[in-house]
């Protein structure tokens, strides 16, 4: 998937935000907000579904809710109400595995820094 990163830099922290097409508006804000905090259990989960260990995990963190299979993760923003509206998402697990390991090591480089 082709995507562009950026550096958020507050205060107390700095972290790289993936930028993808408009079509996966759900996976930026996934990103952005979810991932950041929960990129641990996301993994946990998506390996216990791409082991068998279990069919389905369903979760939601800060802005959007997801649901992930063997062969796809389905993720929704959470907040329809907000005029901004950001359409609902398709991507395979696996790539959304490789996404997740790429943003956590650009993201220790940037700690490093």
């Amino acid at each position: 998937m082709i995507y562009t990163t950026s550096i958020f830099a507050s205060k107390d922290s700095r972290e790289i935000l993936f930028h993808f097409d408009k079509k996966y508006e759900a996976l930026e804000m996934f990103f952005a907000t979810d991932v950041s905090q929960f990129h641990r259990s996301i993994v946990r989960d998506i390996n216990k579904v791409l082991t068998g260990k279990t069919q389905e995990e369903d979760s939601s963190g800060n802005a959007c809710s997801w649901t992930i299979t063997k062969d796809y993760c389905s993720i929704e923003y959470m907040y329809k109400e907000d005029e901004r509206g950001f359409a609902n998402c398709r991507i395979s697990t696996v790539e959304l595995l490789e996404l997740i390991k790429e943003w956590r090591k650009q993201n220790k480089l940037l700690q490093k820094k």
